[in-house]
Parts: structure tokens; C-alpha cells; sequence
């Protein structure tokens, strides 16, 4: 695996509020080591900054499992907090269309343009489909965020199967690990 390095900043605690947010950097390699960490702040302050390296990659897995194979239908929708919500992906969706539908629920929170999330991260959401007898895994790589990270939850599901029952369920896989480098607290105006 390659190093990843992430930069997180957030202010301190009595400074927190409903703008308690942890913003995510932009990171551009610049020479010898050395990285240059872009943030947009949400308010004016001076912030705790964090800087990270992925030790372990973040795995999930989503599991769709019909009781057998007949008369499969329903859609469902996938959060990371419950207030990014995927589209309404079909019971068969693609692997390409899931990771498609989980970048765009970052695209399009309130989250993504005060920083909290980068190119960078959404570019590292890989998501691969395998069969089962009756249903579908889908493998959810999270290779540009450094650490665990909330599972994601499933909001919405109107799945079923006319002979049998239908369900879908979230695991982690493999819990996401980083290891802290360096820390600082820096104004941010």
C-alpha cells in the first residue's frame, strides 16, 4: 500500500457549535518530503490541525441477500451519517454505480464545499461486486481517508423476493487505522 497522508483540522472545544465540523485538506506533494495542506475554513479561529498517515485501509461491506432466486426486486439508499444519502440504487446495481452514488451523496452535502471533503477522498472510494447464491457483496474500499471511519448505514430498502424474504446489511470489514504524525494548533482566517 501507499502512503496515504490526510490533514485534518477542527476547532477547539469551546469554540465548537452547531460548526463543529472536521475539515479535510487538499494535500499537494511539493518536494523532499515536503506537503502543502489547503483548507477552507468554516469560521475564522484558530483550529487544532492533525496530519495522519493510513496505516490500514478502511473496508465495508454491503450485503443484499434474497432468500432465494426468484422474483428479486426494490431499490435501497446508503448514508455515512444520515444526512449524506446515496440515490435510490436497484437491487442489482453495478459495482461502478454505487461508488458513482456514494461520491455524489459527497458531492452534494453541505459538506463538500466548505472542505470537509476533497477530490482526493472521493477519487478513493473504490467498490467491487461479487455474487452470492442469491444476492450480492459489495467490497467498499475507502482508500483516501486515513483511519476508521463511521460505517456506513443503510436509510431506505424496498427490497423483496415474491417466494421469500429480502435483506441488506452494513459490516466493516476492515477497520480503517492511522498513525498521527504531527500536530499544530494554527490560526485559520
Amino acid at each position: 500500500m501507499q502512503s496515504l497522508l490526510t490533514a485534518t483540522a477542527r476547532l477547539p472545544d469551546a469554540a465548537r457549535g452547531e460548526n463543529d465540523k472536521i475539515l479535510h485538506a487538499n494535500m499537494e506533494y511539493v518536494r523532499d518530503g515536503l506537503y502543502h495542506f489547503t483548507f477552507l475554513p468554516t469560521i475564522a479561529g484558530s483550529y487544532n490541525v492533525a496530519v495522519l498517515m493510513g496505516i490500514v485501509l478502511e473496508e465495508q461491506r454491503v450485503s443484499i441477500t434474497f432468500s432465494d432466486e426468484t422474483d428479486r426486486s426494490g431499490s435501497f439508499k446508503l448514508s455515512f451519517d444520515g444526512e449524506r444519502v446515496t440515490s435510490a440504487l436497484a437491487w442489482d446495481t453495478s459495482a461502478a454505480d454505487l461508488a458513482r452514488a456514494l461520491r455524489a451523496s459527497l458531492v452534494s452535502s453541505h459538506l463538500a464545499p466548505t472542505g470537509v471533503l476533497t477530490a482526493q477522498h472521493l477519487d478513493g472510494i473504490r467498490v467491487s461486486r461479487t455474487a452470492t447464491s442469491a444476492g450480492f457483496n459489495f467490497d467498499i474500499t475507502f482508500a483516501s481517508f486515513a483511519g476508521d471511519i463511521e460505517p456506513l448505514s443503510v436509510v431506505e430498502s424496498s427490497l423483496a423476493s415474491t417466494s421469500g424474504s429480502a435483506s441488506i446489511s452494513v459490516s466493516e470489514e476492515v477497520k480503517g487505522e492511522a498513525a498521527h504524525i504531527k500536530s499544530a494548533r494554527a490560526p485559520l482566517v
